[in-house]
C-alpha cells in the first residue's frame, strides 16, 4: 500500500484544539487502529525529556497538526520507561523524543526523532509519506474490501468520503450504508462525518444536509453550516462554469432558492462569480465581484482588485476593479494601484494625478515610493 500524508486547509479552522490521545492500553489502541482503518501514532517519551515536554506543550497542541492527527490516526502516548519498554526494545529506541507510526500489522511506517515544530513536523510527515493514501489510488483496496463484504460502519464511511473526494459515484453505497445505519439513530460522529461528504449540489448527501438541518446544528454552528452549503454551491457553479453547462447552473439557482438558508441573494451572486470564473468569463467575473464588494466585503477591495490586476484584464473588467478599488482605504498601495489601472486605460493625466497622490501618502507614512517615483518618469512627468 502506498502512504502519504493529505490534509486540507480551509478559511474558517474547524480544526481540534490539540492532538486527543487514547486513553487505553496499547493493545487496545492497536484495535481501535484496525477497527477504523487508521495508522497508528506512537508519542515516545520519558519523564525526564525536556523536547518530550515541549513538543506537547508547543507541537502538539497546534490546532491544524490536531486535525491532521485526529483525523488520520491514532494516537496514544507510551512512556518507554514505564509502561512502553517493550515497545523501545522492539523497535530499538534510544533517543527521545520519538514519534512512531504504526501500519495495522504494528510495522514500522514512519519515524521521527527529536523535537519539531508543527508545521516542520506536518512537512516532514508529507515528505516522508505518513499515512494512507484517501484518493483515487486507495479505491482498488476499498473495492476489493467492499467486494469481500466488509460492512462496518467506519470502513463505509471512508470508502464513501473517498468516492466523493474523488467525484466517483456513491450514492448507490450511501444507500447501503443508511439501510445498515439508519440516519434517525446517527450519533455525532455520524452526523459529523455526513457534514463533510458532499461535494455537488445534486448529490442526495446535500439533500440530507437540507432535511436534517435542524439536527445537525446540534453538532455544528448555524455559522459552519451556512458556510457548507456555500462551499458546496461555489464548488457546483464553478464545474458547471467549466462544462458551459447553462440548464445545470439554472438548476443550481434553483436549490438555492430552495435551500431556505439567511442570504440567499449573497449565495446567488456567489454562484455567479464562480461560474463566471469556470467559464473563463473574465468581463462578466470582475461585474459579479464588483457587485459582491459593494454589497458585503468592502474591506477586501484592494487585496481582490490586486488580485484582478494580475488576470490580464480587459477594458470592460479595468472599469470594475476602478470601482473595486474605490471601496478600499485610500493609501499609498491604493492609489499606485489605481494609477496601473488607468496608466491601462490609457488614461495618463488621472495616473498621473494618482502616482502623486502616492507619493505624498507614501511619505506622510514613511513608505518607499521607488515604484510610484519610477512610473511618474515614465508617464513623462
Amino acid at each position: 500500500m502506498k502512504w502519504i500524508l493529505i490534509y486540507c486547509l480551509t478559511i474558517q479552522v474547524t480544526a481540534y484544539s490539540q492532538i486527543i490521545f487514547f486513553k487505553g492500553t496499547y493493545e487496545e489502541a492497536v484495535q481501535k487502529a484496525k477497527l477504523e482503518h487508521k495508522l497508528l501514532f506512537l508519542d515516545c517519551y520519558t519523564s525526564w525529556c525536556g523536547p518530550c515536554k515541549l513538543l506537547d506543550k508547543n507541537t502538539f497542541s497546534d490546532p491544524e497538526l490536531g486535525k491532521v492527527f485526529n483525523e488520520n490516526y491514532i494516537c496514544i502516548k507510551m512512556d518507554m520507561e514505564g509502561a512502553g519498554t517493550f515497545i523501545a526494545e522492539k523497535h530499538q529506541i534510544n533517543s527521545y523524543p520519538t514519534m512512531l507510526w504504526l501500519d495495522s500489522d504494528e510495522k514500522e511506517i514512519l519515524r521521527i526523532s527529536g523535537y519539531h515544530g508543527a508545521k516542520e513536523l506536518l512537512t516532514k510527515i508529507n515528505e516522508n509519506k505518513g499515512t494512507p493514501l484517501l484518493d483515487e489510488s486507495s479505491l482498488p483496496i476499498f473495492q476489493k474490501q467492499f467486494a469481500k463484504g466488509i460492512r462496518d460502519s467506519i470502513f463505509l464511511q471512508n470508502y464513501i468520503s473517498i468516492l466523493s473526494q474523488t467525484k466517483k459515484p456513491f450514492e448507490v453505497i450511501l444507500r447501503e450504508y443508511l439501510e445498515l445505519f439508519p440516519i434517525h439513530h446517527f450519533d455525532e460522529s455520524q452526523w459529523k462525518w455526513l457534514f463533510d461528504v458532499p461535494k455537488y449540489y445534486k448529490s442526495i448527501a446535500t439533500q440530507y444536509l437540507i432535511d436534517y438541518k435542524k439536527t445537525i446544528l446540534k453538532y455544528k454552528s448555524e455559522s459552519e453550516f451556512e458556510m457548507r452549503i456555500q462551499t458546496i454551491v461555489e464548488q457546483s457553479a464553478f464545474e458547471t462554469g467549466t462544462q458551459n453547462d447553462h440548464l445545470s447552473f439554472s438548476d443550481l439557482k434553483k436549490f438555492i432558492a430552495h435551500s431556505n438558508l439567511k442570504d440567499q441573494k449573497k449565495l446567488e451572486l456567489l454562484a455567479d462569480i464562480k461560474y463566471a470564473e469556470g467559464s473563463n468569463n473574465m468581463d462578466q467575473y470582475s461585474e459579479f465581484i464588483w457587485k459582491y464588494i459593494d454589497q458585503y466585503d468592502a474591506k477586501n477591495a484592494y487585496s481582490i482588485g490586486k488580485d484582478l490586476m494580475l488576470k490580464s484584464p480587459s477594458d470592460r473588467s479595468l472599469s470594475y476593479i476602478e470601482k473595486i478599488l474605490s471601496k478600499s482605504n485610500e493609501d499609498y498601495f491604493q492609489k499606485l494601484l489605481l494609477a496601473k489601472v488607468f496608466r491601462l486605460q490609457k488614461n495618463e493625466k488621472k495616473a498621473i494625478r494618482m502616482l502623486e497622490d502616492a507619493i505624498e501618502l507614501g511619505k506622510k507614512s514613511s513608505i518607499d515610493t521607488s515604484e510610484a517615483q519610477k512610473m511618474l518618469l515614465e508617464l513623462g512627468n
